[in-house]
């Protein structure tokens, strides 16, 4: 987001070598600029682009869950650096021009550590997806929004759990455990929708939010889910396995909810899964 040409050039040629850089549309209208790719890692702006949006990059800055998006400012000249006082809750770092290509990699290298932080703070490191405590923190945000929302929206919660996974441990050890754990995860993924919320709550037990999502929907969610795990066989040392899994659901459309009472709620569903034969899909009323 920059609002001169010439440096928007100068900037992209440094960093092509290295990153992905997307330019938004009609880079040279600058006023009227809007960020609608948000795929990005780092925000580079200048002071005059910063200056007109400074609301939508400080929304963006906070509501980028779960990471805070780092905002790097330049075309300051080192003459002027009380100009940067006014932007100092929303900035990370800072390049002066004139630009140096050492310092911009230094800068960003800088920035790409807060971000490698943030990740090893939120997510599991075997499934790739949010450990316990932030899949908690996210479903107390879904509940302040419905709060905050002028429509009545309701969001899903799914408990789902590996059927018989300690015994995949047991006979085949547990690196063959991970490598199941792993592929269980990529197969959530990939059948969810890109805003669902997916979290390791705890060994082989997963838990789903699904954002503005009725029970129908979450229901097809949960038997999509089915589906995408026993339809096609996981490998263990070159031996087909087929699992299934256990699922609790449960919904809200009340904002003063407790998440922890919706979980029990999907727990206790779970269980009831569990109990029935496995392979299940118990809904918590």
């Amino acid at each position: 987001m920059i609002s001169s040409k010439k440096d928007r050039e100068l900037i992209s040629k440094y960093l092509e070598s290295k990153y992905t850089v997307i330019i938004p549309d009609n880079p040279d209208d600058y006023e009227n600029t809007i960020i609608d790719d948000t795929t990005f890692d780092i925000l580079i702006s200048d002071i005059q682009s910063l200056s007109i949006h400074r609301g939508q990059v400080k929304t963006l800055k906070e509501c980028s869950s779960p990471f805070r998006l780092p905002i790097l400012l330049t075309g300051v000249s080192k003459k002027n650096k009380y100009e940067i006082d006014s932007f100092k809750d929303i900035i990370d770092e800072v390049i002066f021009f004139p630009l140096s290509p050492a310092e911009l990699d230094i800068r960003l290298d800088s920035l790409f550590k807060i971000i490698n932080l943030q990740k090893k703070a939120v997510i599991d490191p075997l499934t790739c997806v949010f450990r316990r405590e932030h899949i908690v923190k996210r479903g107390r945000e879904e509940l302040s929004r419905m709060n905050r929302s002028s429509n009545r929206i309701s969001f899903g919660l799914i408990m789902l759990d590996i059927d018989y996974f300690k015994e995949i441990n047991d006979k085949y050890g547990h690196h063959a455990g991970d490598k199941v754990l792993k592929e269980f995860s990529l197969r959530m993924q990939r059948c969810l929708r890109e805003y669902d919320i997916i979290g390791r709550y705890g060994g082989e037990e997963f838990l789903v939010l699904l954002p503005d999502t009725d029970e129908e929907g979450t229901k097809r969610a949960a038997e999509r889910l089915q589906n995408e795990i026993v339809s096609e066989p996981f490998y263990i040392n070159d031996k087909e396995i087929v699992l299934s899994a256990s699922f609790g659901i449960t919904l809200s459309d009340n904002p003063d909810e407790k998440i922890q009472d919706l979980i029990k709620q999907a727990d206790n569903a779970l269980y009831e899964a569990k109990n029935k034969g496995r392979n299940q899909i118990i809904l918590e009323k």
